[in-house]
């Protein structure tokens, strides 16, 4: 064995080490490898530049950290933010359209987060992400203003999937002038 990995790696492998305290919340995220193959294939994805922005909101720093990590080597860009007052900060400055939001932030929660994001950019695909999914229902978060709901722990096909379907929708309504 010459120490790689080998044909049989996927798309990025991580160590996830959970909390009781936090039911199933992932505390730590070691990185390692950001090759991505699938089977002995590797897999092709789009280089995206331009306003292919993402913002990620969440108190936790390892979570913002994957999105960086994952967004870097897609080839988005990417913003973070750790409370809701920052975010909203990022948003006057700059035109982001594909947004993920932590519900349970300090201050204002993801919840009223949205509405107010929702408010003011009516095109853009917000998702919810919690690790407490009993604290939120799935309705709240569509009455919010929500595109989707995902429990944490997140898994990387997920954050791929939903950040290309939401660059595609967004680019179908501003091709037919919605």
């Amino acid at each position: 064995m010459d120490g790689k990995l080998g044909p049989q790696r996927i798309s990025y492998c991580f160590i996830l080490l959970f909390s009781i305290k936090a039911f199933l919340h992932p505390v730590k995220i070691i990185r390692i490898t950001n090759r991505r193959f699938k089977g002995d294939r590797l897999m092709e994805y789009n280089s995206h530049s331009g306003d292919n922005t993402i913002l990620v909101v969440d108190d936790e720093g390892f979570i913002r950290e994957l999105f960086e990590d994952i967004c870097a080597d897609s080839g988005y860009g990417i913003r973070a933010a750790a409370d809701a007052m920052e975010a909203l900060a990022m948003l006057q400055k700059e035109d982001i359209n594909v947004i993920f939001l932590d519900l349970k932030l300090f201050g204002m929660n993801g919840i009223e987060l949205c509405r107010r994001i929702r408010s003011e950019k009516p095109l853009a695909i917000i998702y919810a992400m919690t690790g407490w999914a009993g604290l939120y229902e799935v309705e709240e978060c569509r009455e919010a203003g929500f595109d989707d709901f995902f429990r944490k722990p997140l898994s990387v096909e997920q954050i791929d999937r939903a950040i290309v379907e939401a660059f595609e929708k967004i680019r179908r309504w501003t091709r037919h002038g919605i």
